[in-house]
């Protein structure tokens, strides 16, 4: 389900949550993201690549930086205004780092970044026992808004993720009938439609919704893969109808394809986006 909100330019981001519903501390969060942005950018940063990115407030990102620095595990160099994690942190970030997690991680940084490149409203869906279930969101900085709760599941096949998984895993036509019974389609939805639907995701590398959604929203997607190249999920980018045209659907359609595979490849997913304006 999508609801849309009204919000001020100045706000805050609301608290996260996990799929279990669980509230997560906002600060512990951005200081972890930013100890991973650090980590994965192999080099000193200025503040405004740190926040940017991690789509912080500077000052929140300043704070966070400076307390790290008087720690000693952030070394900050006043002269190039840059922040480094030190050497001894470093290795102890990389002797514990989990796969999993880290690739997490690059998805949640790239799709941040598409987030604020586009206005649009991300969505990462993993694959739980046969089913999609909503693993994390980055939501667009836009004063009209969309946004999804964390935890709730859908079909297989369902929405533009559901197509463009389908499109990657060997699925026979009976098991897509199959799913397509169990969905729950807030707009009909035929199996021939579908099926249509997914063939054209396989010729182009992602999909859309095809209609499916709520009036007035639409949703392109990539699959996404682990570290063993298998698909476990999918990321969507979930926009108003008009709000792009042909050209900039298949350009966010590129960014997605980007950070999925720089994520799974373990290089930086921010650094794969680029900016449209630039």
């Amino acid at each position: 389900m999508f609801i849309m909100q009204n919000s001020p330019i100045a706000s805050k981001p609301a608290g996260q949550t996990t799929p279990s519903g669980q509230k997560l501390v906002g600060a512990t969060v951005a200081t972890v993201a930013i100890l991973r942005r650090l980590y994965g950018a192999g080099g000193p940063l200025r503040l405004i690549d740190v926040a940017e990115p991690l789509a912080l407030n500077r000052s929140t990102a300043f704070n966070i930086l400076r307390t790290l620095a008087h720690e000693g595990v952030v070394a900050f160099d006043a002269a190039a205004k840059t922040y480094a994690l030190r050497s001894d942190f470093a290795q102890l970030m990389r002797s514990g780092r989990d796969p999993k997690v880290a690739r997490a991680q690059r998805l949640r940084e790239g799709m941040s970044r598409i987030a604020k490149l586009y206005d649009v409203h991300l969505a990462h869906w993993v694959i739980e026992d046969d089913q999609l279930v909503l693993a994390t969101v980055a939501e667009s900085h836009a004063d009209v808004k969309l946004t999804q709760r964390q935890g709730q599941s859908a079909a297989l096949v369902q929405g533009a993720v559901g197509r463009a998984i389908a499109a990657e895993l060997p699925m026979s036509d009976d098991e897509i009938a199959e799913q397509h019974r169990r969905a729950h389609w807030v707009r009909p939805q035929s199996l021939d439609a579908l099926m249509t639907d997914i063939r054209r995701a396989r010729r182009r590398g992602w999909a859309d919704d095809g209609g499916s959604l709520q009036p007035g929203v639409r949703a392109i997607a990539v699959a996404v893969r682990d570290e063993r190249g298998a698909v476990d999920g999918g990321v969507a980018a979930v926009l108003f109808v008009g709000q792009y045209d042909a050209e900039g659907e298949a350009a966010i359609a590129a960014a997605l394809q980007q950070v999925a595979a720089t994520a799974a490849n373990g290089d930086s997913a921010i650094d794969a986006v680029a900016d449209p304006l630039s």
